[in-house]
Parts: C-alpha cells; sequence; structure tokens
C-alpha cells in the first residue's frame, strides 16, 4: 500500500473530497445516521453546524477544527488544523489529508514529506485572481507563493510527475472552457510543471454528486483526460523505497496516554524486539541519544512483526516513555538502527548549485551574509538555521548553517551501505520565501574544542572591543583599517549563539561590506 498526500491552499477543498470519498459507498441510511452523530457532536461542543461543511466534518474531528475560526491569517468557518490519515477510504492507498492554513506550516510540511504521491488541491477562482492582478505588487507576489510554494517544495524531495494537479470548486467559474484553459497555461509555464497532469472537478455538498471524480463530467466535456480516481489508479501500489538499507524513521506523532510513536519508515526495517536509537532529544542542557526496544508494532490498527520502509504505523516502547522526565522530543529528532552507521553534528555544509536556480534566488544566494537567519526542511520539519559560513566559487556557493537557538540542536542522518549519507537532498527557504535545493555534504559537530576565526575585510573605523564579551574574545590579530583574523578559542555553544547575534549588530552598525566566517576543525 502506498500513501497520498492531498495538498493545498486552504479552502481547496481538501478535506470535503477525503469527506466524499469516505462516504461514496455508504447507503442513504448510513450516512444519515453519521450526519446526525455528527450534528450532535458538534451541538454537544457548543459550536454551529455548517451544512456546507458536512463532508469536511467527516474529516476534521477536532472541535478547533469544527469551530469558527477568525485570526490573522484565517477568517473562516473551520479549517484542518492537523494532518488526518485515513487509510479506509480505498484498497490500494491511504490518504493524508493536510491542513492549508497558513498558521500550521509545520504540518504541511509534515504531510508532504509523508506522501509516495500527491494531490494538489487549488480552488479555480484563488488562481484565476491572479490574472486581475498588478505583477509587481506585493499581494500579486504572496499569492503567488502561496499557490506554488507546496509544489516547489514538492519537487525538491519528491517525483514531480507522482502528483496530479486538481482544480477544485469549478462551479464557482460556471465550468468555464477560456477559464480553466488559463489556468491550465499557467501552471505550465513552470518548467517543472511541463509534464503534470491536471483535471477539473467539483463536488455538490448537498446532492452528494460530483464531477470528474468518479465519472466523467458532461459539463466539462472539453476536458479529455481521466477522472480522479483513474488517474490514482495509476500510480504505483507501493512507493520508491530501499528495504536493505539502514533504518531510517520520521516521527509523525507522539502519543503518551497510549505511549506509542507514529513512525513513517523510510529507509530500511523496523522489527518487533529491535532496538532502535532515538535522537536527538533534549536533555538537560544538551542533545542526547537513547536506545530502547520495540515490543509491539501495529499498521493499520492490526498488530503486526515489522514495518517496512513506505509503511507508516505505530510503534510500542514503553521504556522510552517510563523515562519521559529526562527528555523531551525535538523537530530534529529522528529512528535509526541501534549499530547502523550515522553522521550526527550541529553544523550543516550545504552546497548549492547556482545554474539549477532561478535569476530571483541567485539574488537571494548572493546577498546572503554571515549571521543571516534561512530555513530548511529537515525530514518534514522546518527548522531556522543561522548562516556561519559562506564560500562562493564559479557556479557553487557552500554554507555553513547552524541551528541558533537557546539550546543548539544537533541533527542526525544515517549513512548508506554504500556509503554516503542516506538523504543529501535538502530544501532551503531564503528571505523570500522561495524553497531551494540544497545538498548536504557533512554533519560535523561544534564543540568546546574547536576554534573558530571570524574573518573580515574591507573594514569600516570599528570600536573591536563593542564585538565580543571579554571572556570570550582570546585575541586580536588586526588593526583598524586591515585585513586580519578575530580568534577565539574553547568557545561554549551558549557564547556561539550569543557571538552570532552581537556579529549580526555589530556587522549593520559598522557598515561592513565584506565578511566570511572559517571554522577550523
Amino acid at each position: 500500500m502506498c500513501y497520498i498526500t492531498v495538498f493545498g491552499p486552504t479552502h481547496s477543498g481538501k478535506s470535503t473530497l477525503m469527506g466524499y470519498i469516505h462516504t461514496k459507498d455508504m447507503s442513504e441510511i448510513e450516512y444519515r445516521q453519521q450526519v446526525h452523530k455528527i450534528r450532535k457532536e458538534i451541538s454537544n461542543e457548543g459550536l454551529t453546524y455548517y451544512s456546507d461543511m458536512e463532508l469536511a466534518y467527516f474529516v476534521d474531528t477536532g472541535k478547533d477544527e469544527r469551530r469558527k475560526y477568525v485570526g490573522e491569517k484565517v477568517s473562516s468557518i473551520g479549517t484542518s488544523k492537523r494532518i488526518h490519515i485515513l487509510d479506509d477510504l480505498c484498497a490500494d492507498f491511504s490518504f493524508i489529508d493536510t491542513p492549508g492554513s497558513d498558521i500550521v506550516y509545520s504540518e504541511q510540511y509534515s504531510g508532504q514529506f509523508r506522501g509516495d504521491y500527491g494531490i494538489y488541491l487549488i480552488e479555480s477562482t484563488l488562481l484565476y485572481n491572479l490574472r486581475y492582478m498588478e505583477h509587481d505588487s506585493k499581494e500579486y507576489h504572496e499569492l503567488q507563493y502561496r499557490i506554488f510554494a507546496p509544489l516547489f517544495l514538492w519537487n525538491i524531495y519528491k517525483d514531480i510527475r507522482n502528483i496530479v494537479i486538481v482544480i477544485s470548486k469549478m462551479d464557482m467559474i460556471n465550468y468555464d472552457e477560456s477559464m480553466y484553459a488559463w489556468i491550465c497555461n499557467h501552471f505550465l509555464q513552470i518548467p517543472c510543471l511541463n509534464n503534470v497532469s491536471i483535471l477539473p472537478i467539483s463536488i455538490d455538498v448537498y446532492r452528494k454528486e460530483s464531477e470528474n471524480i468518479y465519472s466523467k463530467s458532461e459539463l466539462m466535456n472539453y476536458y479529455d483526460g481521466e477522472t480522479l480516481i483513474e488517474k490514482l489508479m495509476q500510480f504505483g501500489k507501493e512507493g520508491d523505497y530501499k528495504k536493505t538499507e539502514n533504518l531510517l524513521a520520521f516521527i509523525d506523532r507522539t502519543f503518551w496516554e497510549r505511549q506509542v510513536i507514529r513512525v513513517k519508515v523510510l529507509y530500511g526495517r523496523i522489527i518487533k524486539g529491535d532496538v532502535v536509537q532515538i535522537g536527538p532529544l533534549k536533555g538537560d542542557e544538551k542533545n542526547i541519544y537513547v536506545k530502547h526496544k520495540i515490543e509491539k508494532i501495529k499498521k493499520d490498527g492490526v498488530e503486526v512483526h515489522n514495518l517496512d520502509a513506505g509503511d507508516i504505523g505505530t510503534i510500542h516502547i514503553p521504556s522510552y516513555f517510563q523515562e519521559q522526565s529526562k527528555y523531551t522530543k525535538k523537530r530534529t529528532t529522528i529512528i535509526c538502527g541501534e549499530n547502523d552507521s550515522v553522521e550526527k553534528g550541529n553544523l550543516l555544509y550545504i552546497t548549492i548549485d547556482y545554474n539549477a536556480l532561478k535569476a530571483s534566488e541567485r539574488e537571494c544566494i548572493k546577498l546572503l551574509k554571515i549571521a543571516d537567519s534561512i530555513g530548511i526542511v529537515w525530514l518534514g520539519r522546518s527548522v531556522n538555521v543561522t548562516v556561519v559560513g559562506i564560500m562562493r566559487k564559479g557556479s557553487i556557493c557552500n554554507l555553513i548553517l547552524f541551528n541558533q537557538n537557546t539550546e543548539p540542536s544537533s541533527f542526525i542522518m544515517p549513512n548508506s551501505v554504500k556509503g554516503g549519507l542516506l538523504i543529501n537532498k535538502f530544501a532551503l527557504q531564503l528571505s523570500n520565501k522561495h524553497f531551494i535545493s540544497g545538498k548536504l555534504t557533512e554533519l560535523t559537530q561544534l564543540s568546546d574544542e574547536h576554534k573558530v576565526v571570524f574573518w573580515y575585510t574591507k573594514y569600516a573605523d570599528i570600536d573591536y572591543e563593542k564585538l565580543f564579551y571579554d571572556e570570550v574574545v582570546a585575541e586580536f590579530n588586526m588593526e583598524k583599517g586591515d585585513n586580519g583574523d578575530i580568534i577565539s578559542y574553547r568557545i561554549d555553544m551558549s557564547d556561539f549563539v550569543q557571538m552570532l547575534s552581537r556579529l549580526r549588530k555589530f556587522i549593520k552598525e559598522n557598515g561592513i561590506v565584506e565578511y566570511s566566517l572559517i571554522i577550523d576543525r
């Protein structure tokens, strides 16, 4: 079985689509019984029932998803706030329904990372609005990002051919052929989307009828492609995973009361009775790694002996939860084999190829400076990192990234049995919010024994004593106006974080126009 992620902007109809597929084979009596139960639940929670949300209610079961939400970024009646895994909709697939709201980006990234194939759902009117906006306006660029960023992120981590773009709510544009053609052309102008399938759908919630989902639509006879279900059946029955590799499992969710962890196995195999390594975890002022035995495994609610690569299931690890007071899970926490070869570190060495970037993205990379903050999507989790090293040569830019936090995070990545990191392709999010691809070439640990060298050129009139705390700076080797080094030995990690913050302010106040950082390991 493989997993299909349903993702896209908020109010595209993702939960409605999932609810429609979920209830398609229900008898009228069963359907009305289920609706009556839902209405009673909503009433007991003191909420208002909205008939146009009827199908979505089958998926969005949380109180916070069924209430009227009003916030700075979303003003609507209900919207998914978390991932819902639906494994009873189809014999061949399980669906992962993701939130579209801007306030839960972490759940969007996590959902995309877990899918083998994707349905990108977007409301017809949302995209068509671009046609009437000023192309240089802030609103235009924000809407462009909202629409296309999820697709660019998918393209970095997945095969873009394993996706179908679904234009929903076609009834809102009266099934207009010319408007649909404009929408398709807008997608197809983007090089990575040239060969992606696009199909239009519509769902009548009140009549429980649909267009182009199970059967071809007479209202859109200009569309001559497959229905959505036919298209999904063309996808493979399994994702492209390697079961013979070292273990790498992504932690989806922790259920403390049941003492289980829901995971997706990306590489290798989890077997009942195995001891696995979990980390990094936040301990007493440091990152720690623990080893625990798996007592029980379940998949689709049924106890099984193992989870293979590509599977999603729950693992029961009582000893891990018995020690929960000693540590907490971090966004970078993963599960790997007890004795597998792994790389650990708090410094990420990333290589970026300028030739693979658009002009605006190349400009953003060229403007990056030491102490700038960017994002990295680490196995489905968004992590803010600080640029602590830059080397540009020809068409290549090498970055050294550090997770600047009150307690700096470490990262762990298993090695492939053939050598090299199991996963080395990652998405970086730049200051203009664009996602670009970077190759992870190395993980290293910066500790108290490392020497850090800050190298400046083209100085303004600088008072060096204002740069760092006296107890951190060990030696000055420069004069005003000269090139030179500021050398610090045996730097504590918390001091290093403070230094980066002071460095940023120092650069701005003193008009330094060129600088870099070298870490001598």
